[in-house]
């Protein structure tokens, strides 16, 4: 097995490659443990609130809420609704360079 690199993680690569899926759960897993400030900042630009976001995305306010905070580590699937909603990469929303 071998590691994805940040630009191996897109929205395309996953869905077009299954043989990755679990190298995406995984790469998604390690880094949504920490506060997603990238996450918030593009929620508040596209002008949504929690709950609009949540609405979107088929979850409660709640749950993006916890994400938003780290202490909710969403699902791959969750992740990608996340962005496309967003209009963002995985990486634009979850890929942090000073964690590598």
């Amino acid at each position: 097995m071998h590691s994805l690199r940040p630009a191996d993680i897109n929205i395309g690569n996953i869905l077009n490659a299954p043989s990755n899926r679990q190298e995406g759960m995984q790469y998604i897993s390690c880094i949504c443990h920490v506060e997603n400030i990238k996450l918030k900042i593009a929620r508040v630009e596209k002008g949504l609130s929690q709950q609009e976001l949540a609405d979107l995305c088929e979850v409660t306010r709640q749950t993006i809420g916890l994400v938003e905070k780290g202490k909710y580590n969403p699902t791959l699937n969750l992740c990608i609704k996340i962005a496309t909603v967003l209009d963002k990469t995985l990486n634009d929303l979850f890929w942090d360079e000073n964690k590598r």
